[in-house]
């Protein structure tokens, strides 16, 4: 009796405290059971849980620490990605704006280009001419067509035109362009060579409309398109390797 007495005085001091942890920890003790278990079975479970430890191996104790660092690290690649995904966004929503731009500006050009297209055609060819994009949606992606109907002929692609025809229709472009974006000067070597005597007056009228705000240097050996211009200069050979230039005041009110 005496011997289970003094054992009892050494277990409640742990009693209690093992009490206090529990409370602590948020567990009701007064509704907690006794396991039943033998001792032999709690000896034998503690020695299969300790042998699970042991499997474990050792404990890296810098383990917490280093996943701490690594989700702080992850942190700060996440926020850096959330920036360079927004951006990338700012980026894209541009660049969109960016194309829409260039092309309403190509479109508007294209158009104005194509509206004098036909009339300069019409013009010198007394027929019907336009500038087709084969595909008007992404005009980017594809190329541009240009379709003639000089009079009396049917409409054909500028590859199935005659030699003149594809000459008259080339001047029509490049006179187009020069009235919706003029430039200093031009200079023009023979072109209008490859047409026939009809045209040439046309193309020399059109030429004197447009010297109106433009200078024109225009190289032709045909009599229609020299009479049009303001001077002429007349390049003759006299000898062996020396040319003499001759000028050539043209109308009443040149100086």
């Amino acid at each position: 009796m005496e011997s289970f007495r003094s054992r009892r005085k050494e277990l409640e001091p742990l009693l209690e405290e093992i009490t206090n942890e529990l409370k602590n920890a948020g567990i009701k003790v007064e509704t907690l059971v006794a396991p039943q278990l033998s001792t032999e079975e709690i000896t034998a479970k503690i020695q299969r849980l300790q042998k699970r430890m042991d499997d474990l191996g050792l404990v890296n104790m810098n383990a917490i620490r280093s996943y701490d660092e690594q989700m702080a690290r992850k942190a700060e690649l996440d926020e850096k990605i959330a920036v360079l995904s927004k951006e990338r966004e700012q980026i894209h929503e541009r660049m969109t704006q960016y194309g829409d731009a260039k092309k309403e500006a190509f479109l508007t050009t294209f158009n104005a280009i194509n509206t004098q297209f036909k009339e300069i055609f019409e013009q010198l060819a007394d027929g019907e001419g336009s500038l087709i994009l084969e595909d008007e949606q992404n005009p980017f992606n594809a190329g541009m067509s240009m379709i003639a109907k000089p009079k009396g002929k049917e409409s054909k692609k500028l590859i199935a035109l005659s030699g003149g025809e594809k000459a008259l229709t080339a001047l029509a472009l490049v006179i187009a362009i020069q009235r919706y974006m003029p430039a200093p000067f031009y200079a023009l070597d023979e072109v209008d060579a490859p047409l026939d005597i009809l045209n040439v007056p046309k193309l020399a009228t059109i030429i004197k409309e447009q010297s109106k705000n433009t200078q024109f240097v225009v190289v032709s050996h045909r009599e229609d398109m020299v009479k049009l211009g303001d001077r002429a200069l007349g390049v003759t050979q006299k000898g062996k390797g020396v040319t003499v230039v001759t000028g050539v005041k043209l109308g009443a009110n040149n100086g």
